[in-house]
């Protein structure tokens, strides 16, 4: 009986044709490895899958799935959502946005590979084929800002011209239960859906907001559906999706039934790891800013690391995280698409960081 319904369930999610190139074989795999439900298939990781024992090109079949089942954003003809490329390769996504009346693009710090103490350098870096100019990086947050290279419109690309930016504000609040969408360009889909490469529209996926850290600068979203390479990517409220509710740093873990305070962070240029840093900063601490050269500070991911900014974390703060990660454990619906953001109102405190320091290099003008 078991077998009838994960195939009845693997018809639903990928039709009759293409679940019935899935043998009994492959079936036992799948049920062996947990997957026994359509719920079961939509939260499965391709690592997931290939530890279960399934060929590559039927676990390719299910994450393909996965990724079509996600909404595109047809219903606009120039995102403000935009792939981040290092050297012509896809590491993440970034988000135009408008703050003050200047626009800026925002990015997750680890996806621009920043190494301690080498000059910050952002030359291989470009959206839409243009380049960028580094204005400010916060560790403690993972999110770096960044100008397009060269000011104002002139010579942009039309997507880039044309492009409606994010409004951010942290006049928004945020509390569980709120509804939001991921919008970025995952890698599944990359390497599955024939033509997204090309589209140059991103992904969306529901979610909802499942906890928020007792300062409010830190927050978990479970979605429908999430994936590698959406860091930097918009949180927003909608649809319509014109206000910023955070930024995408990270996966908070993926691995079907895996505890995340065992799993320690592991962020790399792409922000395709696991634990991709989260949005961490200590009540009261001083807010580090990397403008020339990346410093050896860092975010924290949920798994009970110490704080980047003021010192290690009390044994009383430990519990309360702990208690916050246990709620999820035991409460959220999609444990396997959890990602952290950092919250608009968050956001708005370090853009006004970087209209100071325009200000103070008399640039306050370029970009607009």
């Amino acid at each position: 009986m078991a077998l009838v319904d994960l195939r009845a369930a693997l018809e639903s999610l990928l039709g009759p044709a293409r679940a019935g190139r899935f043998t009994d074989a492959d079936l036992n795999l799948l049920l062996e490895g947990g997957y026994a439900t359509q719920d079961d298939l939509k939260d499965a990781s391709h690592t997931g899958l290939q530890r279960a024992g399934l060929k590559p090109a039927r676990a390719d079949q299910i994450i393909h799935a996965q990724a079509a089942a996600s909404q595109l954003l047809t219903e606009v003809s120039c995102s403000n959502v935009v792939r981040l490329v290092d050297a012509d390769e896809t590491v993440g996504s970034c988000c135009l946005v408008s703050f003050n009346g200047r626009n800026f693009v925002l990015a997750a710090r680890h996806c621009m590979n920043p190494k301690a103490g080498q000059r910050i350098n952002v030359e291989s870096f470009a959206i839409c084929g243009h380049g960028l100019r580094h204005l400010a990086s916060f560790p403690q947050h993972d999110v770096t800002v960044l100008l397009l290279d060269g000011g104002g419109t002139a010579g942009l690309p039309d997507v880039l011209r044309n492009a409606t930016p994010f409004m951010v504000d942290g006049g928004i609040g945020l509390m569980p239960g709120i509804a939001v969408t991921l919008i970025g360009f995952p890698l599944a889909a990359d390497k599955t859906v024939v033509g997204f490469q090309q589209s140059g529209l991103p992904l969306a996926a529901p979610g909802l907001v499942c906890w928020l850290s007792k300062a409010a600068d830190e927050a978990i979203c479970s979605y429908s559906g999430v994936f590698s390479n959406c860091s930097g990517g918009a949180v927003t409220f909608g649809p319509p999706h014109r206000y910023l509710a955070g930024m995408h740093t990270g996966i908070t873990w993926h691995e079907k039934g895996t505890d995340p305070r065992d799993i320690a962070p592991e962020a790399g240029p792409s922000g395709s790891g696991s634990g991709a840093p989260a949005a961490a900063t200590a009540a009261g601490g001083e807010l580090v800013v990397e403008t020339d050269t990346w410093s050896g500070d860092s975010a924290t991911g949920l798994a009970g690391q110490a704080r980047a900014c003021g010192g290690k974390r009390s044994r009383q703060e430990g519990r309360a995280r702990d208690c916050d990660v246990q709620y999820c454990l035991n409460n959220v619906e999609h444990k396997s698409c959890m990602g952290t953001f950092v919250p608009a109102h968050v956001l708005v405190r370090l853009l006004h960081r970087c209209h100071e320091l325009l200000a103070a290099a008399g640039d306050e003008d370029r970009g607009r």
